[in-house]
């Protein structure tokens, strides 16, 4: 059994969302917050998690729902690229639309956010438009968020063009953070209003959970995953003073809420139902954690990978030196030591020995210059540790099993050293020795594709990544007679 339950999470986090619509008889607004497809974050820190079970509660959702995609224009202008899957914010958008139309999940439209006539936007725009999507422009409006008279009036939220919808449920999501969903709700509510109806605002996020420590492994790796905004996580005093509960929330939106309070007010006319942002939330994450034990394990490993990530980036001048720092604060506050972690331990030790053997093999080489009559020798001598060598040149991987032993990977002509690991592994772990023909035929298979792949790119030479490693191998499993091997 996982760690997490995905069905446990689902029932409850479906229940407490229609709950909330269905508590006031008003139309929800609700930010959709992190990712709905490939959240991979949330799946490493709760073993167990579905990546994509946002989504299965959309589709939950979705005979009472409509969606509103947000995309800040900006975003698309800089072509911004998503970490995790290397494409831009606009590609993102589009799968994400192709993804909730596969799902029957009526999209309302899509909504540029701060716009500002810029080129790729529009291009965007009758991109969206070609496919028979909806497509808003909502301009930056001035003093926002501070000058409530001008922003909670025509001038403001009401230059905005209303989004035409027609579910007690509309959930407003985008493609990364800052992409102005909260702005588009609360322009949503402000025209609502203007049209005799009434609706209120939610706000869903995964993380912080709320309803764990504050210093729970699972909480501390959000603000490593978020060290570049410089996330930190805080006691919700709000919360506490109003129901005497301990709530966990971070600093943004604890920052914002007296703000968000007082434009909620304004624009309904009545006092905020809400007394904290955790009462705005509807987080029930917590409900399908089943094994905290494992789920804080698996959070702490989540700290270090974040850890050596963005050191990696600090070293190689592709990080900001304040995202460093703070995750040095973060490793010292979770008391975790990412240096004594098995695989890096034997990734170092490989590493110094062969170290050392270079050191030696030049000394030889050095050597050989002097001692022209010992020349054969010598020879003799730089092959043989260069044969030793070959098992520890750079770069390495090491793979700790689940059975505990460590596997020591190296790279090949073919493959990268992490998918030269993939096959490895599943070697051992399913005892699949091929036969010499079969691994010769495969081999031929492998080579083949490498120097279409390398052609294609005008690349004298191109190691494969993993995909392509498994669509040869299953094209020719489907072709061997041997399906077992």
């Amino acid at each position: 059994m996982h760690p997490f339950n995905n069905d446990l999470y689902l029932q409850e986090q479906t229940k407490h969302i229609m709950e909330r619509v269905g508590a006031s008889g008003q139309r929800l607004y609700l930010e959709f917050g992190g990712k709905l497809i490939g959240d991979f974050h949330a799946a490493r820190v709760l073993p167990g998690f579905d990546p994509n079970v946002k989504m299965r509660l959309l589709q939950n959702l979705s005979a009472n729902a409509d969606i509103i995609i947000c995309i800040h224009a900006g975003d698309i202008e800089r072509k911004k690229i998503r970490a995790d899957l290397g494409i831009t914010y606009d590609n993102d958008a589009l799968r994400l639309i192709d993804d909730l139309r596969n799902r029957n999940v009526n999209i309302a439209g899509v909504v540029i956010t701060r716009f500002n006539n810029q080129p790729s936007a529009l291009e965007f725009k009758k991109r969206l438009e070609k496919y028979g999507i909806g497509v808003f422009l909502h301009r930056e409006i001035a003093g926002y968020p501070e000058n409530f008279d001008y922003i909670v009036s025509d001038l403001g939220f009401g230059s905005n063009p209303y989004i035409p919808v027609k579910q007690p449920l509309v959930v407003v999501t985008g493609p990364g953070p800052n992409s102005g969903k909260m702005g588009t709700c609360l322009s949503q509510i402000y025209h609502e209003y203007g049209h005799g109806n009434q609706a209120h605002y939610a706000k869903f996020e995964t993380f912080p959970v709320w309803n764990l420590p504050l210093n729970h492994p699972v909480n501390i790796a959000y603000e490593a995953a978020t060290a570049d905004l410089q996330d930190a996580n805080a006691l919700d005093h709000f919360h506490y003073d109003a129901h005497n509960v301990v709530a966990v929330n971070y600093n943004r939106d604890l920052q914002a809420f007296p703000l968000l309070k007082s434009l909620l007010s304004r624009i309904t006319g009545k006092e905020c139902p809400y007394q904290s942002p955790t009462d705005m939330g509807v987080n029930c994450i917590a409900a399908g954690i089943v094994d905290d034990t494992a789920v804080s394990e698996a959070a702490k490993l989540e700290i270090e990978r974040r850890y050596f990530r963005i050191k990696a980036d600090y070293m190689l001048g592709r990080g900001e030196e304040n995202t460093f720092n703070r995750i040095v604060e973060i490793i010292g506050k979770s008391k975790v030591d990412p240096e004594q972690r098995d695989v890096v331990v034997a990734a170092r030790e490989a590493a110094k020995l062969a170290a050392e053997l270079t050191t030696v093999l030049r000394k030889l080489r050095s050597l050989s210059i002097h001692l022209t009559e010992h020349l054969r020798t010598l020879t003799e001598n730089h092959i043989s540790f260069r044969v030793k060598l070959d098992r520890f040149q750079f770069p390495i991987c090491r793979c700790i099993l689940p059975v505990g032993n460590v596997r020591f990977i190296k790279r090949n002509k073919i493959f990268r050293q992490f998918q030269t690991a993939h096959i490895d592994l599943f070697r051992h772990l399913h005892s699949v020795h091929p036969a010499p023909e079969l691994h010769s035929a495969g081999q031929s298979v492998l080579r083949t594709v490498q120097h279409a792949c390398a052609a294609g790119l005008r690349r004298c030479f191109l190691r494969l990544c993993s995909t392509f490693c498994f669509y040869c191998l299953d094209v020719f499993r489907e072709n061997s007679g041997r399906t077992a091997q």
